[in-house]
């Protein structure tokens, strides 16, 4: 497995090294990502799907899926899901014993009481942004730990090392995405990124679609529309976000925008 990560957090507060969120995927693709620490997604309403390496986990209300250190993970909807989303960093988990790029819990599980401790983690978390007190943060950190104590003594995958083999594919589509995101300003062409990958172009093309349901072209857009829009709402002209992110042509650039987020760039000024 790649050692490099695609995604790198950065923690607020040292004390809490966690990321909480609730997302809505309203389209069919979205970019693959991956990182060293666990990520838990809780379903609330719709139904969707989640890719996790070459597995494709149902989602659906109440579903907990686990991302587990190291793997490959998008949600996909092809009409609505929203779900809560939490990162709990590796370094927390270690200073309590629990070394998750060493565990390996199960992918996906459907349990009363893990959801039960999930809302107390993410109410803790609210109730922390909303009015920080000496306490709140020892609140968090132990519904956390309750939550990671629960899901490793009960959901612990019967593999649990983390030793067993990668599927090629997937380090060539991790490989992949490196390359794009790493030179979204080149003039990226496929057989500059199968050489960086080590692989011929139509294998890569096969692979890449098989696993991702995207072909890599469709990756480039998506990943450097992604860019754009987080450009354009920090403060960037839509022609400067276009240049930045590789698009040579405005209309092209505006096209595929639309097509995957719903609005034209002009729309997405803060």
């Amino acid at each position: 497995m790649l050692k490099t990560t695609y995604e790198t957090h950065q923690w607020a507060d040292p004390l809490l090294p966690l990321i909480f969120h609730t997302n809505v995927v309203v389209w069919e693709n979205s970019a693959p990502n991956w990182h060293e620490n666990v990520e838990l997604l809780l379903c609330l309403s719709g139904e969707g799907y989640v890719k996790c390496d070459t597995e494709t986990l149902d989602f659906t209300p109440g579903t907990l899926v686990v991302v587990n250190s190291g793997v490959l993970h998008s949600v996909h909807s092809q009409s609505e899901v929203t779900y809560h989303c939490l990162i709990i960093g590796n370094t927390f988990c270690k200073e309590s014993g629990l070394d998750m790029t060493k565990i390996r819990l199960r992918d996906s599980l459907q349990d009363a009481r893990i959801t039960a401790l999930f809302f107390t983690a993410a109410d803790a978390i609210r109730s922390h942004k909303e009015c920080p007190q000496l306490y709140t943060a020892a609140r968090v950190r132990c519904a956390l730990l309750a939550l990671l104590a629960e899901l490793c003594q009960h959901h612990t995958a019967a593999d649990s090392t983390q030793n067993t083999p990668v599927s090629p594919s997937v380090d060539w589509v991790k490989n992949t995405i490196l390359y794009i995101k790493n030179h979204l300003s080149d003039k990226l062409t496929l057989d500059a990124i199968a050489r960086h990958v080590g692989i011929s172009k139509y294998h890569l093309s096969r692979e890449f679609k098989d696993l991702t349901g995207q072909t890599v072209f469709e990756m480039v857009n998506l990943i450097r529309c992604k860019e754009a829009r987080r450009l354009i709402v920090n403060g960037a002209s839509v022609s400067e976000a276009a240049a930045a992110c590789g698009f040579e042509n405005a209309s092209y650039f505006s096209r595929c925008f639309k097509n995957l987020f719903g609005v034209l760039p002009s729309k997405c000024k803060r």
